[in-house]
């Protein structure tokens, strides 16, 4: 009986670190995507540029916050697949969504 109760409380002891590292590692969807949106550097790196811009609840907080994002392709459509997910992460008003070319 006593040999359960030891197995039980170190499996216990054991995932107790993980479940709060797990808690305090909070995911932020707009801070990843803004990572990971492929930069428009001086000299261009694509001919489309796209801007999103509106409101947004899914960061950590769950606070609405002013959101923008920009990202530079080398075709329309690339553009376009990246807009419409810049678009799913505005929950509240978008007050910008374009893919133009770059001049």
């Amino acid at each position: 009986m006593l040999d359960r109760f030891a197995i039980c409380l170190a499996a216990l002891l054991l995932a107790a670190p993980v479940a709060a590292q797990n808690s305090s590692t909070d995911y932020d969807p707009v801070v990843d995507f803004m990572e990971k949106s492929p930069k428009c550097t001086e000299g261009g790196t694509g001919d489309w540029q796209g801007r999103a811009a509106g409101s947004s609840d899914e960061d950590v907080t769950g606070n609405m916050m002013p959101v923008s994002f920009v990202g530079c392709f080398k075709t329309q459509a690339e553009c376009q697949t990246w807009l419409e997910r810049a678009q799913g992460l505005i929950d509240g008003e978008e007050v910008q969504g374009s893919c133009e070319q770059r001049k």
